[in-house]
């Protein structure tokens, strides 16, 4: 697979129902435990700003599936990923993280854990 020169090269599929499982264990290694600090009903590209540092910041523990959201979204095999230039890596997780699937199921999330009490509203 050619590496995309910018995001816009690489058009990654919408997340489906498939990815949940995937994405569960992403929020859970991603230590996510502001997510009632922040305003879902707000400017989407701020809450997707403020995602992608949280992000970066835990990257390292969950490396293994974010490579394997990539590739299951479009962006190559597990290996081009991981091989992948990382400005294009980058700006790859930074489209899935301000995509706005991925800001409607953290406040779904968030909802779910309000209504459980398991986070503060």
């Amino acid at each position: 697979m050619k590496q995309p020169q910018n995001q816009h090269e690489c058009n990654l599929r919408a997340l489906q129902s498939s990815d949940l499982f995937l994405l569960a264990k992403l929020v859970g290694k991603l230590n996510l435990q502001s997510l009632s600090e922040i305003d879902f009903n707000g400017n989407q590209q701020a809450v997707g700003f403020a995602m992608i540092g949280t992000v970066l910041e835990n990257l390292e523990y969950c490396e293994k599936e974010v490579y394997d959201l990539l590739s299951k979204l479009g962006a190559g095999t597990v290996k081009e990923v991981k091989e992948m230039e990382a400005d294009v890596f980058l700006d790859l997780v930074a489209e899935v993280v301000q995509s706005e699937g991925f800001s409607k199921l953290l406040g779904k999330v968030q909802s779910l854990l309000q209504k459980s009490g398991s986070v503060n509203a």
